[in-house]
C-alpha cells in the first residue's frame, strides 16, 4: 500500500496560496511575450463508497482545491505549450488519505541556431494505476490504493545540416527519465539514445536513406540493456499520393531472455497513401531482434467528423505501460480543427475553449495501463470517431492491448513477471448537447476489462455511467453538477459506487 500522505486541511490560508499561485506570474508573462492562463478549480465529491477495502461501503465527502496554469508560445524561437495543475485532496473522514496531486503536460521546441540546432523538451506528470490486478477506479481521488504519481521528462537536442546537394543530415540525442512515486515495487527507469541519419536531398521519385542508432535503457535494480541498429533503405514516390519504402540492416542487441549481446538481421517495408490533406493511411512492417514490429494507421477528417484506427506492435523501454488508452476529447477535437487552425499552439487554445463551451472533460475517461519493471513487447489497437453537429457532439473510442516481457531473466516483480501476458480492453462513449449558448448536458458511458494469462486468474471489469450539467456564471467562471454510478467486478475488493460531483472553475 502506498505511504499515507500528510493530512491536508482546506483552510483560508490554503485557498489564498492557490489564488496567489494562479495569479502571480501574470506580470512576468506580459514582459516575456508568453501567453498565460491561470485557473482555480474547486470541487466536491459525495460518494457512498470510498477505499473499497474488505467489501465494506464507506461514505465520504472529498473536497479538492486546485490551481492551474496554461502557458503557450507561438512566436519567435520558442514554441510550445505547458499545462500544469496541482490539486489538494481533502477527505472529511479519512484524513490520512489527504494528498496533493500534480498534473502536467508540456511540449516545447527551442530553435537555438537558426535552421540548425533545436532542442525538444517534453514533460508529463499524471496519476497512473500501478497494477491491473488491484482495484480499478474511474476517479483517482476515491482511493490511494493502486495509484502512483508518474513523472517523466524527455530532452532531445538535434542538429540538422546539409551535405551540398547530395543529402540532408541529422545528428540527434535523447534522454528520458521516468519516476513513479507511491509504490515501492515499481522502479525508476531511464533511457538514452543517439542517432545519425542521412536522407537524399531534393525532390525525386527515387530516394535513399541511412541511419545508425544506439538505445540504452535501464530499470533501477536491473541490468542495463543496449540495442544498436544500422539501417539503409530506399523509397519510391510514383506520384504525390503514394510512397513505398524498403529497408534492411543489422541489430546488435542484448534485449533477450539470456541477456547476451547478439547479432540479428533486420528488414522491413512500408507504404504511405495520402490522397488528400484530410485522409492518410500508413502501413509499416519490420523484422527485428525481438520479433515482429508493425504499425497500421488510418485517419480521415471531414468538416464534422474524425475517424481513426491504429494497430501497432513494438517494444516499450519505459516503465509506463500506458501507451494505449481511450482517445480523449482533446485529441479528437485537436485533429478535427487541423484545417481550421494549422498552428498547433493556437489550435490548442481553440480546442480548450470548445471543450469548456461543450462541458467536455479534456482527458480520457479511463486511466488504463500499469507500471512495469522491465522492457515489454506491446501490441496496441485503437479505434475512435468524433461527430460534431451544430449543438451536439458524439465521441466513441475503443482500445485493446497486450503486453509481455522481452527480458524473462529480470528479477523485478510486476504484472508481466514469470512470463505473464497482460490484456486490457476498453470502450467509452461521450455525448454532449448544448442546451443554451452557455449550458451543456453531457453523458459518459465507459467499460474496461483487465485480464492476464496466469493460470486461474479471473478477469476484472469496471463499468461506469455519468451525467452532468455545466454552465457559465460569467465570462471566466463555470460550474458543473453531475451524477456517477460505477460497478467493479473482481475477486478482490469488488464494489458499487454512487456519487454526486460539483465543480467550480475560474479563469483569470
Amino acid at each position: 500500500m502506498p505511504p499515507k500522505s500528510a493530512p491536508l486541511r482546506l483552510t483560508p490560508r490554503l485557498l489564498a496560496c492557490c489564488l496567489a499561485a494562479a495569479w502571480a506570474p501574470a506580470a512576468w508573462a506580459q514582459a516575456s511575450g508568453l501567453r498565460l492562463q491561470p485557473t482555480l478549480n474547486l470541487g466536491v465529491t459525495v460518494t457512498d463508497s470510498h477505499d473499497f477495502e474488505d467489501g465494506i461501503r464507506r461514505g465520504e465527502v472529498i473536497s479538492t482545491v486546485g490551481a492551474g496554469l496554461a502557458v503557450t508560445s507561438n512566436a519567435g524561437r520558442l514554441r510550445g505549450a505547458l499545462t500544469y495543475r496541482a490539486d489538494g485532496v481533502v477527505h472529511a473522514r479519512d484524513t490520512p488519505a489527504n494528498a496533493l496531486l500534480h498534473s502536467l503536460q508540456s511540449s516545447a521546441v527551442a530553435e537555438l541556431l537558426e535552421r540548425q540546432l533545436f532542442m525538444d523538451v517534453s514533460a508529463r506528470v499524471s496519476q497512473q494505476p500501478v497494477s491491473t490486478r488491484q482495484v480499478q477506479t474511474v476517479d483517482s481521488v476515491l482511493t490511494e490504493r493502486n495509484r502512483a504519481q508518474l513523472a517523466s521528462i524527455n530532452v532531445q537536442p538535434r542538429f540538422e545540416f546539409q551535405l551540398g546537394r547530395v543529402a540532408d543530415g541529422r545528428l540527434a540525442a535523447s534522454g528520458t527519465y521516468t519516476r513513479p512515486s507511491g509504490d515501492a515495487d515499481r522502479e525508476d527507469s531511464g533511457q538514452a539514445s543517439a542517432s545519425f541519419s542521412l536522407v537524399s536531398a531534393g525532390v525525386s521519385k527515387l530516394g535513399w536513406n541511412a541511419s545508425a542508432t544506439r538505445n540504452v535503457s535501464q530499470f533501477r535494480g536491473s541490468r542495463r540493456a543496449t540495442d544498436d541498429r544500422l539501417v539503409a533503405g530506399a523509397d519510391f514516390k510514383p506520384d504525390v499520393d503514394w510512397r513505398f519504402s524498403v529497408r534492411g540492416g543489422v541489430d546488435y542487441s542484448d534485449i533477450n531472455a539470456a541477456g547476451e549481446r547478439r547479432r540479428y538481421d533486420s528488414w522491413g517495408a512500408g507504404v504511405d497513401w495520402t490522397p488528400s490533406p484530410r485522409t492518410r493511411a500508413t502501413l509499416q512492417a519490420d523484422k527485428r531482434s525481438f520479433g515482429d514490429a508493425f504499425g497500421v494507421s488510418l485517419e480521415h477528417r471531414s468538416r464534422q467528423t474524425v475517424w481513426r484506427y491504429s494497430d501497432q506492435q513494438d517494444i516499450s523501454r519505459s516503465g509506463a505501460n500506458d501507451a494505449v488508452q481511450l482517445a480523449s476529447a482533446y485529441d479528437l477535437f485537436f485533429a478535427l480543427y487541423a484545417s481550421q487552425e494549422p498552428d498547433p499552439v493556437k489550435r490548442q487554445e481553440l480546442v480548450e475553449s470548445v471543450l469548456v463551451r461543450n462541458g467536455l472533460q479534456r482527458d480520457a475517461q479511463l486511466a488504463v495501463g500499469f507500471l512495469s519493471n522491465s522492457i515489454t513487447l506491446q501490441r496496441r489497437q485503437q479505434a475512435s470517431v468524433l461527430l460534431q453537429t451544430v449543438r451536439t457532439s458524439y465521441s466513441l473510442s475503443a482500445f485493446a492491448s497486450r503486453s509481455r516481457r522481452v527480458e524473462d531473466g529480470s528479477l523485478l516483480v510486476d504484472d508481466t513477471a514469470n512470463g505473464n501476458s497482460v490484456m486490457q480492453r476498453g470502450l467509452s462513449l461521450q455525448v454532449s448537447h448544448r442546451v443554451t449558448p452557455t449550458a451543456a448536458l453531457t453523458g459518459v458511458a465507459s467499460w474496461q476489462r483487465n485480464s492476464d494469462s496466469e493460470a486461474g486468474a479471473t478477469p476484472s471489469t469496471l463499468k461506469s455511467l455519468s451525467l452532468s450539467w455545466s454552465d457559465r456564471l460569467g465570462p471566466r467562471t463555470a460550474y458543473s453538477l453531475g451524477l456517477r454510478h460505477a460497478d467493479y467486478f473482481a475477486d478482490t475488493d469488488p464494489y458499487t459506487e454512487n456519487a454526486l460531483i460539483a465543480n467550480l472553475s475560474l479563469r483569470f
